[in-house]
């Protein structure tokens, strides 16, 4: 089985102290659209989906398998999810994605 965690959070910072952190054209609701499109692909039963979310979800999340964490924070909400990934069947194939890949 394929178990996918996609973490994602409602703040599309994109600037911070002057540094830009990502181009102006991203988005985070294109980027988890165009993932949720690509596990079109896949059957049903050969992968399950969770969603970690760190904080409030945001308005344009689909429903679905989720767990809402308390805001926080990026490394702690990362180490959370591994640390769920470490209880799954060693035979099982883990995949780790974010809201802001590029």
């Amino acid at each position: 089985m394929l178990h996918i965690f996609y973490r994602l959070c409602k703040s599309d910072r994109k600037k911070n102290d002057g540094f830009e952190y990502r181009p102006e054209w991203f988005s985070k609701r294109v980027c988890y659209s165009s993932f949720i499109k690509s596990l079109a692909k896949l059957h049903d039963d050969e992968y399950k989906l969770l969603t970690v979310i760190d904080g409030e979800s945001p308005d344009w999340f689909l429903a679905g398998d989720f767990i809402t964490l308390d805001n926080i924070g990026s490394a702690p909400s990362f180490w959370h999810t591994y640390n769920m990934a470490l209880e799954l069947p060693d035979e099982d194939w883990v995949y780790f994605s974010e809201d802001d890949y590029l």
